[in-house]
């Protein structure tokens, strides 16, 4: 059985916040198996005996502090995050060819489509690198 993770599944059910390593750690309830950050669920159990936000299941043990990460969650933010980088600059395209600009020249310092390369550049003796090779 697949589950396909959304943007919702890594945000806290409780405030919607992006989870967060080191601000919004996601943690894991032992008895249920739901994920919260944990500053949402040390907020809930100040006010007493804690139950799970979503199913409601009582948690007597063990304390906010001492509960385990969601690992799983941290890997997709991780995932997530690098994702984001990797398609920072690519997803640009060309105002002349409508190309994608997946070339960088390091001498000119700009980005470029394949048809600028073989029009204005191809011979000039500029080290090109393909967009993805540099982030």
């Amino acid at each position: 059985y697949l589950y396909r993770v959304t943007m919702e599944d890594l945000q806290c059910a409780v405030c919607s916040e992006d989870y967060e390593a080191s601000t919004r750690e996601p943690v894991m309830l032992p008895s249920c198996g739901h994920t919260f950050c944990r500053p949402c669920l040390a907020n809930l159990e100040s006010n007493g005996p804690l139950d799970c936000p979503s199913c409601r299941k009582r948690h007597a043990w063990p304390m906010v502090h001492e509960l385990p990460s969601n690992f799983i969650a941290l890997s997709l933010l991780d995932s997530k995050k690098a994702k984001k980088c990797s398609e920072s600059d690519t997803s640009e395209t060309c105002q002349w060819h409508r190309d994608q600009l997946g070339l960088w020249c390091q001498e000119c310092q700009q980005t470029m489509c394949g048809v600028c390369f073989f029009e204005t550049h191809q011979g000039k003796g500029h080290t090109v690198l393909k967009v993805q090779n540099i982030i």
